[in-house]
């Protein structure tokens, strides 16, 4: 089980809780709330950090590689025809995986 799926128990754990019976400490609920923002926060800006690096890495060899017809150099291949991808758009990269992918 992975560390996405246990984040996700303990969501649905927090949010499904009801009567107040469960109100240990009063404010215990809301830090944890918290705590879970920031941890899926901080994954989604790793795994846009990972995508960013390895789209900017492999795409273009791939472009290199399947660019028959031109018959550019590498060089020329990545500096006229490849545009890097920037942080925000690995963001948005990683949030459409997410949603396409995932099972809810």
């Amino acid at each position: 089980m992975g560390i996405q799926d246990e984040l996700s128990q303990m969501v649905v754990s927090f949010l499904t809780r009801t009567g107040s019976s469960n109100m240990y400490g009063g404010g215990k609920g809301f830090t944890a709330f918290v705590y879970l923002f920031f941890v899926f926060l901080l994954l989604l800006l790793v795994k846009a950090y990972i995508v960013k690096i390895a789209y900017n890495h492999v795409m273009p060899s791939l472009m290199y590689s399947l660019d028959v017809k031109s018959g550019a150099s590498y060089e020329e291949l990545q500096t006229k025809h490849f545009r890097p991808i920037v942080y925000v758009e690995a963001i948005l990269v990683v949030i459409l995986f997410n949603m396409l992918f995932t099972r809810v």
